[in-house]
């Protein structure tokens, strides 16, 4: 009996003691943590740093002597057809998604790769289906591979990247050597954001590549796509400077051009007038007559015929 009433009142004295210590040691804390929250506050936010970009000069190395290739490699033996097809099926026919994203307070270029749809010019791009990264570890091969291949990685791969990130993108991923490489171009804006799209900087890069398939994807919010096309939605567009600058790209065979409205139920289904106007475009680039209906129509196209007030969705 005594030794349990013993072991009772050890365990009270021990729970005073720490209770003892703990009141006498909150003002301390409190007065620490106060002192941080106060330093926290006035310590000033970290942005964004732009990262060092890619160099603009590089060595050719089509120029230096070629390596002697071991005589058990017998992969050079297959015609240049075959291993060009081996390195599409490694490299390309994918839709390389690209993102800027926060890298210990630095922006860093992130490729994510998706199936491409069945027909590109009737329907958008979906980023619902993935597809298998690119194994770009067979360009370090050698340098008749990387030769051979890093042209494929380009040309046979549509960038899905956004109006305001194109800039970054080339800068820090893609690389200013690769631009006249690229062939297909996927290009998106949301114009529920207050940022203005810079087609003055975006179109000079679209000069740069030789683009073959280019399309527009824009995504609006409400009636404002009616009030941009109160009249003729085919005029207004190709009466719009960001039209004549489109359609200053002469190379392309493919154009397609969505409007979104993220107000209805079926967000990833097009406005109709959006396939009318890019059959409008398609008149005027792709055919046997887009060049002579190209001529006509920059002799019609008037700079006073233009919209006295900037249009806030379609304007460079």
């Amino acid at each position: 009996m005594a030794s349990r009433f013993r072991s009772v009142t050890a365990t009270i004295v021990s729970s005073l003691a720490c209770c003892a210590g703990i009141i006498l040691c909150l003002p301390c804390y409190l007065v620490l943590r106060r002192h941080s929250c106060v330093s926290r506050r006035t310590r000033p936010r970290r942005h964004w740093t732009l990262p060092r970009t890619l160099p603009k000069s590089r060595i050719d190395i089509r120029q230096l002597a070629p390596a002697k290739q071991p005589r058990a490699w017998r992969f050079f033996s297959l015609p240049l057809e075959l291993r060009q097809l081996i390195y599409e099926q490694l490299l390309g026919g994918r839709v390389a998604y690209l993102r800027c994203v926060p890298v210990r307070h630095t922006a860093v270029t992130r490729a994510t790769f998706f199936q491409p749809v069945d027909h590109p010019n009737d329907d958008p791009q979906r980023l619902d289906t993935s597809a298998e990264r690119v194994s770009t570890a067979v360009l370090l091969t050698c340098r008749q591979i990387y030769l051979e291949a890093q042209p494929i990685l380009y040309q046979r791969n549509t960038f899905y990247v956004s109006v305001h990130n194109l800039e970054m993108a080339i800068l820090t991923g893609l690389g200013e050597f690769c631009l006249p490489n690229i062939r297909s171009l996927y290009l998106y804006h949301s114009y529920r954001t207050t940022y203005i799209p810079p087609w003055a900087t975006v179109f000079p890069r679209l000069q740069q590549m030789r683009l073959t398939h280019l399309v527009f994807e824009f995504e609006i919010y409400g009636a404002s796509w009616d009030r941009w096309t109160a009249h003729n939605p085919r005029v207004d567009v190709l009466n719009d400077t960001w039209a004549r600058s489109v359609l200053s790209i002469r190379t392309l065979n493919q154009f397609g051009f969505f409007i979104k409205d993220l107000s209805l139920q079926d967000v990833n289904k097009p406005i109709v007038h959006s396939a009318d106007v890019a059959e409008e475009f398609r008149k005027l680039m792709i055919g046997s007559r887009a060049e002579e209906s190209y001529i006509d129509y920059l002799e019609k196209w008037d700079e006073t015929r233009i919209k006295h007030i900037p249009d806030p969705y379609l304007h460079v």
